[in-house]
């Protein structure tokens, strides 16, 4: 049986680019299979809900929000009111073109998230960011998704609402979803897409977007694969705490508060990481049980 598909848009005050973005959908998809697709205003104050809900000849399903709750908690809602298999997530914006949703749809294969990269690295303190975030994933994950904060994510819904409840609510969502996804060991395809500018209004993001990435993600380690943070650290306290009580066992001045102190915060972060690391393997099964 071939899998539906459901385009996602989250949006909040994009009146002025939500109309075009779905033209462009109907545009790319007329004469073929139609996906379903949600817009979720995110409690908007410019009317894109009331403009999306205008547009003519399309099957539009307008979600709203009494208040604005974070892009994560707008991408929650649409994907616990789609009914497809597989979605695809854009932007509001215009800076997504359909023609790279078409793309990511012909590159889906079942268990995968195929992620939409971008040529443009970004200018100024954005492109840093990008780059810093990316590097941090690897360092701290494992795992290589070369543009990790991709607005555009194709996804199967049923692992995806799985997910939702270790996944953070605000700007943090796109980074922390593909690496939980590569944590689980997933498939994760990269399909070059191109970014337009932004027809209309302005970027939500902001430094503190960025710190709260890092914390997510950070989190989204432990919990899943908390040996990379316990092993090393446990390890190298116990490394340092041995190599400070030498000396002071050679001088028969016995251990020093430093090397105790150490030794057993070596100790404690290995017996914590086996603690999580059982946990894990409950948090693993209970998201990809079903899927392997």
């Amino acid at each position: 049986m071939s899998a539906s598909f459901a385009i996602l848009i989250p949006c909040l005050d994009e009146a002025g680019s939500i109309a075009a973005v779905l033209q462009d959908i109907w545009r790319t998809f007329a004469g073929d299979a139609m996906p379903s697709i949600i817009v979720v205003d995110d409690g908007s104050t410019d009317g894109t809900a009331e403009v999306a809900e205008r547009q003519g000849g399309m099957s539009v399903q307008v979600v709203r929000h009494d208040r604005p709750r974070g892009y994560g908690e707008a991408i929650k809602t649409g994907i616990l009111n789609a009914k497809a298999d597989v979605i695809c997530l854009m932007d509001g914006d215009g800076q997504h073109a359909a023609g790279d949703v078409r793309r990511l749809f012909e590159k889906w294969r079942p268990g995968t998230l195929v992620v939409g990269r971008r040529s443009d690295p970004g200018v100024g303190s954005r492109r840093i960011a990008r780059a810093l975030l990316r590097r941090w994933s690897r360092a701290i994950g494992g795992v290589e998704v070369h543009d990790s904060n991709s607005g555009m994510m194709l996804f199967p819904r049923a692992l995806a609402v799985r997910m939702l409840p270790f996944l953070p609510d605000g700007m943090a969502y796109s980074d922390s979803f593909k690496l939980l996804f590569s944590l689980l060991r997933m498939d994760v395809i990269e399909v070059p897409i191109h970014v337009g500018a932004r027809q209309a209004g302005r970027s939500k993001n902001s430094i503190n977007d960025g710190l709260r990435t890092v914390i997510s993600t950070f989190v989204m380690v432990v919990l899943i694969n908390p040996t990379r943070v316990f092993l090393p650290v446990g390890v190298g306290m116990l490394l340092v705490g041995t190599a400070w009580a030498i000396p002071f066992l050679l001088m028969n001045r016995g251990l020093t508060a430093v090397s105790v102190t150490l030794i057993l915060g070596g100790i404690m972060s290995l017996f914590f990481g086996l603690i999580f690391r059982i946990l894990s393997g409950i948090t693993q099964s209970i998201i990809v049980g079903m899927d392997r």
